[in-house]
Protein backbone atom coordinates (compact mmCIF):
# COMPACT_ATOMS: atom_id res chain seq x y z
CA UNK A 1 0.00 0.00 0.00
CA UNK A 2 1.52 3.41 -1.03
CA UNK A 3 0.51 7.03 0.68
CA UNK A 4 1.48 9.73 -1.84
CA UNK A 5 0.96 13.23 0.45
CA UNK A 6 0.02 16.36 -1.46
CA UNK A 7 1.76 17.94 1.85
CA UNK A 8 5.46 17.39 0.82
CA UNK A 9 8.04 15.83 2.41
CA UNK A 10 8.60 18.04 5.21
CA UNK A 11 5.58 19.23 6.49
CA UNK A 12 3.64 15.85 6.79
CA UNK A 13 4.73 14.52 10.26
CA UNK A 14 4.43 10.87 9.54
CA UNK A 15 7.13 12.05 6.68
CA UNK A 16 9.64 14.09 8.40
CA UNK A 17 10.12 11.11 11.22
CA UNK A 18 12.46 9.89 8.65
CA UNK A 19 14.26 13.44 7.80
CA UNK A 20 17.94 13.24 8.68
CA UNK A 21 17.93 10.08 11.15
CA UNK A 22 21.79 8.79 9.35
CA UNK A 23 22.30 12.52 8.66
CA UNK A 24 24.40 13.69 12.04
CA UNK A 25 28.08 13.26 10.76
CA UNK A 26 28.39 15.77 7.61
CA UNK A 27 31.51 18.09 6.14
CA UNK A 28 29.17 21.17 5.40
CA UNK A 29 28.25 21.28 9.50
CA UNK A 30 31.64 20.44 10.19
CA UNK A 31 32.82 23.40 8.38
CA UNK A 32 30.17 25.96 9.40
CA UNK A 33 30.79 25.41 13.40
CA UNK A 34 34.10 26.57 11.91
CA UNK A 35 32.91 29.35 10.29
CA UNK A 36 30.77 30.16 13.49
CA UNK A 37 33.20 30.02 16.30
CA UNK A 38 33.11 33.90 17.81
CA UNK A 39 29.59 34.33 16.77
CA UNK A 40 27.21 35.10 19.41
CA UNK A 41 24.02 35.41 17.51
CA UNK A 42 22.93 32.80 15.03
CA UNK A 43 20.05 32.61 12.70
CA UNK A 44 19.51 29.03 11.26
CA UNK A 45 17.06 29.10 7.82
CA UNK A 46 15.53 26.21 6.86
CA UNK A 47 16.32 24.44 10.15
CA UNK A 48 14.73 21.30 9.16
CA UNK A 49 14.73 18.98 12.52
CA UNK A 50 17.36 21.05 13.78
CA UNK A 51 20.87 19.37 14.03
CA UNK A 52 22.82 21.95 12.59
CA UNK A 53 21.19 24.21 15.10
CA UNK A 54 21.78 21.70 17.69
CA UNK A 55 25.37 22.04 16.77
CA UNK A 56 25.66 25.48 16.66
CA UNK A 57 23.70 26.40 20.01
CA UNK A 58 26.94 24.77 21.94
CA UNK A 59 28.60 27.87 21.70
CA UNK A 60 26.10 30.87 20.25
CA UNK A 61 22.65 32.21 20.74
CA UNK A 62 19.93 30.27 17.57
CA UNK A 63 17.30 31.21 16.17
CA UNK A 64 15.94 28.16 14.20
CA UNK A 65 13.78 28.99 11.45
CA UNK A 66 11.66 26.32 9.29
CA UNK A 67 8.34 26.45 7.60
CA UNK A 68 7.44 23.03 8.43
CA UNK A 69 5.52 22.96 11.63
CA UNK A 70 6.25 18.81 11.80
CA UNK A 71 10.15 19.31 11.25
CA UNK A 72 9.99 21.71 14.09
CA UNK A 73 8.40 20.11 16.41
CA UNK A 74 10.75 17.21 16.56
CA UNK A 75 13.64 19.26 16.64
CA UNK A 76 11.90 20.98 19.99
CA UNK A 77 11.62 17.21 21.34
CA UNK A 78 14.94 15.91 20.42
CA UNK A 79 16.72 19.27 21.43
CA UNK A 80 14.34 20.45 24.39
CA UNK A 81 17.75 21.14 26.70
CA UNK A 82 19.30 23.79 24.23
CA UNK A 83 18.41 26.99 24.16
CA UNK A 84 17.33 27.42 20.51
CA UNK A 85 14.53 29.48 19.83
CA UNK A 86 12.38 27.47 16.91
CA UNK A 87 10.20 29.93 14.80
CA UNK A 88 7.74 28.80 12.36
CA UNK A 89 8.43 30.71 8.83
CA UNK A 90 9.06 31.19 5.59
CA UNK A 91 12.78 32.50 4.90
CA UNK A 92 10.89 34.73 1.79
CA UNK A 93 9.52 36.74 4.60
CA UNK A 94 10.33 35.95 7.93
CA UNK A 95 10.93 39.33 10.12
CA UNK A 96 12.85 39.22 13.22
CA UNK A 97 13.46 42.52 13.98
CA UNK A 98 17.28 41.59 14.68
CA UNK A 99 20.56 41.28 12.96
CA UNK A 100 22.67 37.67 13.54
CA UNK A 101 26.88 37.52 13.06
CA UNK A 102 26.33 34.48 11.31
CA UNK A 103 22.93 33.48 8.94
CA UNK A 104 23.24 30.15 7.50
CA UNK A 105 20.83 28.17 4.61
CA UNK A 106 22.44 24.71 4.49
CA UNK A 107 22.00 21.30 2.85
CA UNK A 108 20.87 22.81 -0.53
CA UNK A 109 17.83 24.20 0.95
CA UNK A 110 18.28 27.60 -0.85
CA UNK A 111 16.87 25.18 -3.90
CA UNK A 112 13.39 24.98 -2.48
CA UNK A 113 12.65 28.31 -3.85
CA UNK A 114 11.92 27.80 -7.99
CA UNK A 115 11.78 31.73 -9.28
CA UNK A 116 14.40 34.37 -9.63
CA UNK A 117 11.69 36.26 -7.14
CA UNK A 118 11.54 33.86 -5.10
CA UNK A 119 15.61 33.59 -4.29
CA UNK A 120 15.58 37.30 -4.41
CA UNK A 121 13.26 37.32 -1.35
CA UNK A 122 15.40 34.67 0.72
CA UNK A 123 18.52 37.34 0.02
CA UNK A 124 16.64 39.76 1.28
CA UNK A 125 15.76 38.08 4.45
CA UNK A 126 19.46 37.44 4.68
CA UNK A 127 20.63 41.06 3.87
CA UNK A 128 17.79 42.37 6.29
CA UNK A 129 19.15 40.03 9.30
CA UNK A 130 22.44 40.39 8.84
CA UNK A 131 25.07 42.51 11.47
CA UNK A 132 27.07 45.01 10.08
CA UNK A 133 30.30 42.64 10.51
CA UNK A 134 28.37 39.64 10.07
CA UNK A 135 28.47 36.47 7.68
CA UNK A 136 26.56 34.85 5.55
CA UNK A 137 26.77 30.71 4.18
CA UNK A 138 24.68 28.46 1.69
CA UNK A 139 25.11 26.21 -1.06
CA UNK A 140 23.13 25.04 -3.93
CA UNK A 141 24.21 22.08 -6.36
CA UNK A 142 25.83 23.45 -9.75
CA UNK A 143 24.34 22.81 -12.88
CA UNK A 144 27.40 22.23 -14.58
CA UNK A 145 28.15 18.94 -12.79
CA UNK A 146 29.09 16.52 -15.30
CA UNK A 147 26.86 13.72 -14.13
CA UNK A 148 23.34 13.05 -14.18
CA UNK A 149 21.36 14.42 -11.89
CA UNK A 150 18.39 11.67 -12.67
CA UNK A 151 17.88 8.76 -10.02
CA UNK A 152 16.22 5.38 -10.11
CA UNK A 153 14.96 3.07 -7.28
CA UNK A 154 17.12 0.49 -7.90
CA UNK A 155 20.41 3.28 -7.70
CA UNK A 156 18.91 4.64 -4.37
CA UNK A 157 17.79 1.88 -2.79
CA UNK A 158 19.04 1.58 1.00
CA UNK A 159 17.86 0.62 4.74
CA UNK A 160 18.31 2.31 7.45
CA UNK A 161 17.43 1.47 11.46
CA UNK A 162 14.51 3.61 12.76
CA UNK A 163 14.39 4.07 16.58
CA UNK A 164 10.39 4.15 16.32
CA UNK A 165 10.32 1.04 12.85
CA UNK A 166 12.91 -0.90 13.06
CA UNK A 167 14.71 -1.64 9.60
CA UNK A 168 13.12 0.75 7.07
CA UNK A 169 13.55 0.59 3.65
CA UNK A 170 13.79 3.98 1.15
CA UNK A 171 14.11 4.78 -2.26
CA UNK A 172 14.60 7.98 -3.93
CA UNK A 173 13.39 8.72 -7.24
CA UNK A 174 14.47 12.22 -9.55
CA UNK A 175 14.08 13.55 -13.13
CA UNK A 176 15.48 16.83 -14.50
CA UNK A 177 14.17 19.38 -17.08
CA UNK A 178 17.62 21.21 -18.38
CA UNK A 179 15.13 23.83 -19.85
CA UNK A 180 13.82 24.84 -16.30
CA UNK A 181 16.45 23.32 -14.17
CA UNK A 182 13.55 22.00 -12.03
CA UNK A 183 14.60 18.85 -11.05
CA UNK A 184 11.26 17.04 -9.60
CA UNK A 185 11.99 14.05 -6.77
CA UNK A 186 10.22 11.53 -4.46
CA UNK A 187 11.81 9.95 -1.37
CA UNK A 188 9.80 6.95 -0.20
CA UNK A 189 10.02 4.71 2.69
CA UNK A 190 8.70 0.80 3.09
CA UNK A 191 8.08 0.19 6.77
CA UNK A 192 8.41 -3.42 8.04
CA UNK A 193 5.77 -5.79 8.88
CA UNK A 194 3.20 -3.85 7.76
CA UNK A 195 5.16 -3.50 3.89
CA UNK A 196 2.94 0.30 3.67
CA UNK A 197 5.39 2.53 1.75
CA UNK A 198 5.31 5.96 2.47
CA UNK A 199 6.23 8.69 -0.18
CA UNK A 200 5.94 12.18 -1.29
CA UNK A 201 6.86 14.48 -4.20
CA UNK A 202 9.02 17.84 -4.00
CA UNK A 203 10.89 20.19 -6.57
CA UNK A 204 14.58 21.96 -6.51
CA UNK A 205 15.70 24.53 -8.39
CA UNK A 206 19.02 24.33 -9.51
CA UNK A 207 20.51 27.57 -10.71
CA UNK A 208 24.55 28.66 -12.58
CA UNK A 209 26.96 31.12 -10.34
CA UNK A 210 26.84 34.21 -12.38
CA UNK A 211 22.62 33.99 -11.95
CA UNK A 212 23.03 33.61 -8.38
CA UNK A 213 25.84 36.28 -7.48
CA UNK A 214 23.39 38.89 -9.68
CA UNK A 215 20.48 38.05 -6.98
CA UNK A 216 23.22 38.35 -4.31
CA UNK A 217 24.68 41.73 -5.31
CA UNK A 218 21.44 43.03 -6.24
CA UNK A 219 20.03 42.22 -2.19
CA UNK A 220 23.01 44.00 -1.12
CA UNK A 221 25.18 41.56 -0.54
CA UNK A 222 28.85 40.09 -1.37
CA UNK A 223 30.35 37.11 -1.90
CA UNK A 224 33.98 36.67 0.34
CA UNK A 225 34.54 33.47 -0.95
CA UNK A 226 33.48 30.43 -3.25
CA UNK A 227 33.73 26.91 -2.81
CA UNK A 228 33.25 24.07 -5.35
CA UNK A 229 33.01 21.50 -2.51
CA UNK A 230 32.34 21.18 1.74
CA UNK A 231 36.66 19.97 1.45
CA UNK A 232 36.75 23.74 0.69
CA UNK A 233 38.60 23.40 -2.67
CA UNK A 234 38.01 26.44 -4.79
CA UNK A 235 34.61 26.53 -7.12
CA UNK A 236 35.69 25.85 -10.68
CA UNK A 237 33.11 25.86 -13.45
CA UNK A 238 32.05 21.74 -13.21
CA UNK A 239 32.44 21.76 -9.59
CA UNK A 240 29.39 19.92 -7.85
CA UNK A 241 28.65 22.56 -5.40
CA UNK A 242 28.33 26.12 -5.20
CA UNK A 243 28.92 27.50 -1.79
CA UNK A 244 28.89 31.14 -0.78
CA UNK A 245 30.17 33.19 2.24
CA UNK A 246 29.86 36.42 1.92
CA UNK A 247 28.88 39.71 3.90
CA UNK A 248 27.17 43.02 3.68
CA UNK A 249 28.38 45.24 0.64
Amino acid sequence: MTNVTSTGLYSDPELAQFYEVNDHNRQDYDVICRLAKGSKTILDLGCGTGVLSARLAKSANVVAVDPAGAMLDIGQERYNELDIEWVEGDARNVSLDRKFDLIVLSGHAFQCFLTKTDQQEVLNTISAHLAIEGRFVFDSRNPYFPHSKERTKDQTYRRFNHSKFGEVEAWNESNYDEKSGILTYSNSYKLPGTGETKSAEEQIKYSPKPELIELVNKAGLDVVECFGAWDETPFMETSREIIFIGKLQ
